[in-house]
C-alpha cells in the first residue's frame, strides 16, 4: 500500500522525538472506563507451578476491555470487545478489537489476523479484506457478505506496538520474535478472561510481513507445553518467509514465467538473473549470524536489485496485471472520527494505517532478512501450516512461496514434493490449485493479487481434517467458493481526475529510472541534472495542486506546502533552495550541513504530515547523494551515516506518500511494505 523514493530518504523520527509525539498524543483512560480488567500477576498467582517460565512473562501484562455496543458504529450486530494489552513494565499498550462469529460462537473456531508492513495495522484487514464491513470514502458501512467472522470470531490487533491504535512512550519492539511475546501475553490472557472461546480451535493467520510475525507466534505457542492458548493451525497468505529463497523467484515473476504477461523488458530481465548471486550472497550472509548491518545491506543490495526495476515501470507491486481498479475506502477517516475513538476506548488521538517508525526499527534491527522458515519445521510437528497465495502478486509471489515449501528441510520434505496438485472448482469455476501433505497445505489462488481476501473474497468456514492417506489439511470457503469480485471506484487519495494522476506517474517512472541509473553516472553533477529536473516537476505538480480542489476525505493531497510558517526554524525559512541539488551535491556531503537542515525540518513535519510532497524534496537529494558516496566507497561508514540521517527525519510524511500514491508502484523505504 505504498511507494517510495529510497530506503534511507524515507525515514522515522529520532527516539526523543518519537516519545514527545506520543506523550502528546496519548489519554490514558481510567479503569472504570473498562468492563474487564484482567492482572497477569492474578493468572499467575492460579497457574500451577509447572508453569512457572510462562507465569514469569506474564507478571508484567495486563489487558484491558471494553464491551462494544454494536449499534453505536454498525460494523456488526455480533457481540464486540475492544481494548488494550499493557505491558507494565515497558510501557507498551496494544490495542486490539474483536468480533464474534455470525453463526455459533460456541463451537466456531477462533481466528486472530495480523496485517503486514512492518507496521501496518490490523483494521487494513477488517475494513479493507476480511472484516464484517467496509467503511467506503464517503464513509457509508456495507456489509461484507464474505467476512470470516461468517463462521469464526476473529481478532484483529494492532501490532507490533506503535502499529495503529497501539502505542509506547518508551520501548519499541524491534523484531518478529520479540512481538510473538506480546502476542502471546494478550492471547493468554485473553482466554483467561473469556473463558467461553478458549476450547474452541484457535488458528492465526496472516500476510505479506505477516510471514514472519505467523511463524514466530505460532512457535513461541507450540513450544509452551502448558498453554491454554488451543492453537490447531497457522495459515500465511502472500507472506515473506525465506527471502534467500523469494527473491530468486522475481525476475521470473516479473518476466513472464509466472502465468502473467511479463512486466520488465528483455533486458531488465537479463540484469536481474545476472544479480541474483550476489544478492543471494548477501542475504546468506545475514543467515548464517550476521550483525544488524549486514542484514541491512542485504536488504538494501537485494531491493535495489529487485524491487526498483520492477517500480520504475510504473507496475503495481502487489498485482502484475494492469489496470486493476483501486479499493474504495475511507478507514482513515472514520477511525479518526472522535465517536468512533470514544465507543472503542482508543487511547491515542488519531489513527495512521502504517508507521514508519516501527517499519524502520524492525529494518535496522535486521529482521526483514531472517530465516524464518526455519521455524516452521517445529510447527509442522505439532500443527497443519497453510500457505497460500494470490497468483498476480508480485512482492510475494506464489513462485516464490511454492519455492521454499518445497525446499524446506522437514519430515515432509519428500511427501510435499511429491504430492499431486488437485485442482480446486467452485461450481464450473477452477479458482486454485492445493498441494497436500501431511501437515503441509499450499494455494495458488487464480486471478488475485497481494491481498487475497480482497480481490478473492475468503470467508472463513473451519480447517478441515481430509479423509485419505496424507491429507490433513484444507481450508473452506465460505459458501464452498472463492469467487472472482471487482474491487470498487478510484481510492480517496485520487480523486482528482487523470491530470495529476498522469503527470504522477511520470515522475516516479524519472525517478525510478534515476535510481535504476544511478550507480552508472560517474559524475556528480549528472546526479544533480537529473535531480533539479525531477524537483521541477514536483514543485509544479504542487503549485498546481495548491490551486484546486481536490476532494474530501483526509485531504491528504489538500495540505499546501507554499505556507511559510510551518517552514520556520531555528536557523530560519525553509526555501526551494535548501533542497536544491546544487546546495546537497555529493561533492559537498556535509554531515552537519545536512543535520541543520534535517533540524529546520521537523516542525514542517509535525504540521504537515499529511503532505505528499515534503519528503521527496529533501529525500531525493540525500538519498541519491548517500548513495553515490557509498557507491564510491563502499564503505560500512556511509552506511551508518545513511541510517543516521534516516533517524533525524520525521516519519509521518512518508507515510502520506505511501498511502496517497498506492496505485502508481507502492514502495517504501527502498522495498514495500508487505
Amino acid at each position: 500500500m505504498r511507494i517510495s523514493i529510497g530506503i534511507f530518504a524515507l525515514a522515522a523520527a529520532s527516539s526523543a522525538a518519537a516519545s514527545n509525539e506520543a506523550n502528546s498524543r496519548v489519554r490514558q483512560r481510567p479503569d472504570e472506563f473498562w468492563d474487564h480488567i484482567i492482572k497477569g500477576s492474578d493468572v499467575v498467582d492460579s497457574m500451577h507451578a509447572a508453569r512457572d517460565q510462562e507465569s514469569s512473562e506474564l507478571v508484567n501484562f495486563n489487558m484491558r476491555a471494553k464491551a462494544v455496543d454494536p449499534s453505536s458504529l454498525g460494523i456488526d450486530t455480533v457481540k464486540q470487545y475492544s481494548g488494550y494489552l499493557d505491558n507494565e513494565a515497558e510501557d507498551k499498550h496494544l490495542f486490539y478489537w474483536f468480533f464474534e462469529s455470525r453463526n455459533d460462537p460456541s463451537t466456531d473456531p477462533v481466528v486472530l489476523w495480523l496485517n503486514g508492513g512492518p507496521g501496518c495495522s490490523s483494521m487494513i484487514g477488517l475494513f479493507e479484506e476480511l472484516g464484517p464491513s467496509r467503511v467506503l470514502s464517503n464513509l457509508t458501512i456495507v456489509r461484507n457478505p464474505h467476512a470470516w467472522n461468517n463462521n469464526a470470531s476473529v481478532i484483529f490487533i494492532d501490532q507490533p506496538v506503535n502499529t495503529g491504535f497501539s502505542y509506547t512512550n518508551k520501548n519499541e519492539t524491534t523484531s518478529s520474535l520479540a512481538a510473538a511475546y506480546d502476542l502471546y501475553a494478550l492471547l493468554t490472557l485473553f482466554f483467561t478472561e473469556f473463558p467461553e472461546y478458549s476450547t474452541q480451535d484457535f488458528h492465526i493467520a496472516g500476510e505479506s510481513y505477516a510471514g514472519h510475525y505467523v511463524p514466530s507466534i505460532g512457535h513461541k505457542i507450540v513450544s509452551e507445553p502448558d498453554t491454554i492458548i488451543n492453537l490447531k493451525s497457522i495459515l500465511v497468505g502472500n507472506g515473506l518467509t525465506d527471502a534467500l529463497t523469494q527473491y530468486a523467484y522475481f525476475r521470473p515473476m516479473g518476466c513472464g514465467e509466472g502465468g502473467y504477461n511479463a512486466v520488465l523488458s528483455e533486458q531488465a530481465c537479463q540484469t536481474m538473473e545476472s544479480n541474483l548471486p550476489q544478492c543471494q550472497e548477501s542475504i546468506q550472509k545475514c543467515y548464517d549470524g550476521g550483525s544488524n548491518t549486514v542484514c541491512i545491506n542485504a536488504f538494501s543490495l537485494c531491493n535495489r536489485l529487485f524491487i526498483t526495476p520492477y517500480s520504475s515501470t510504473g507496475a503495481d507491486l502487489y498485482d502484475v496485471r494492469p489496470n486493476q481498479p483501486e479499493l474504495d475506502s475511507g478507514i482513515n477517516e472514520w477511525l479518526n472520527k472522535p465517536e468512533v475513538i470514544e465507543a472503542l476506548g482508543v487511547e491515542v488521538d488519531g489513527f495512521e494505517q502504517c508507521d514508519t517508525t516501527v517499519y524502520l526499527e524492525f529494518l535496522y534491527s535486521g529482521d526483514w532478512m531472517q530465516p524464518m522458515h526455519r521455524l516452521i519445521p517445529d510447527i509442522l510437528a505439532k500443527i497443519p501450516v497453510l500457505v497460500y497465495a494470490g497468483d498476480a502478486d508480485y512482492i510475494c509471489n506464489w513462485l516464490g512461496n511454492r519455492a521454499w515449501y518445497k525446499a524446506l528441510d522437514w519430515s515432509g520434505h519428500e511427501a510435499v514434493n511429491n504430492a499431486q496438485v488437485q485442482a480446486l472448482y467452485a461450481g464450473d469455476e477452477h479458482y486454485g490449485d492445493l498441494t497436500v501433505a501431511d501437515n503441509f497445505a499450499f494455494i495458488q489462488i487464480f486471478q488475485a493479487g497481494h491481498y487475497v481476501p480482497t480481490h478473492q473474497p475468503m470467508g472463513w468456514r473451519r480447517m478441515d481434517k481430509l479423509e485419505g492417506e496424507g491429507v490433513k489439511l484444507t481450508m473452506e470457503i465460505v459458501n464452498g467458493l472463492l469467487r472472482r469480485a471487482s474491487l470498487l471506484s478510484k481510492p480517496k487519495w485520487i480523486k482528482t481526475g487523470e491530470t495529476f494522476k498522469d503527470k504522477l506517474v511520470d515522475i516516479l517512472v524519472e525517478i525510478g529510472r534515476l535510481f535504476a541509473d544511478v550507480d552508472s553516472l560517474a559524475k556528480p553533477q549528472e546526479i544533480s541534472e537529473r535531480l533539479k529536473s525531477i524537483l521541477d516537476r514536483l514543485w509544479a505538480v504542487n503549485d498546481e495542486l495548491n490551486s484546486r480542489s481536490v476532494g474530501s476525505g483526509r485531504d491528504i493531497l489538500n495540505e499546501p506546502l507554499s505556507n511559510e510558517n510551518w517552514m520556520v526554524g531555528d536557523l530560519g525559512p525553509i526555501t526551494k533552495t535548501d533542497f536544491s541539488p546544487q546546495s546537497l551535491k555529493p561533492d559537498r556531503i556535509q554531515a552537519t550541513e545536512y543535520r541543520r537542515k534535517i533540524s529546520q525540518l521537523m516542525p514542517f513535519f509535525q504540521v504537515a504530515q499529511a503532505t505528499v510532497w515534503a519528503v521527496p524534496m529533501l529525500s531525493l537529494p540525500i538519498g541519491c547523494s548517500l548513495t553515490f558516496l557509498q557507491n564510491q566507497h563502499n564503505s560500512e561508514e556511509v552506511l551508518e551515516l545513511k541510517i543516521q540521517f534516516s533517524q533525524a527525519l520525521g516519519g509521518k510524511a512518508s507515510f502520506a506518500i505511501s498511502r496517497s500514491l498506492k496505485s502508481l508502484g507502492r514502495y517504501e523505504g527502498g522495498a514495500p511494505r508487505i
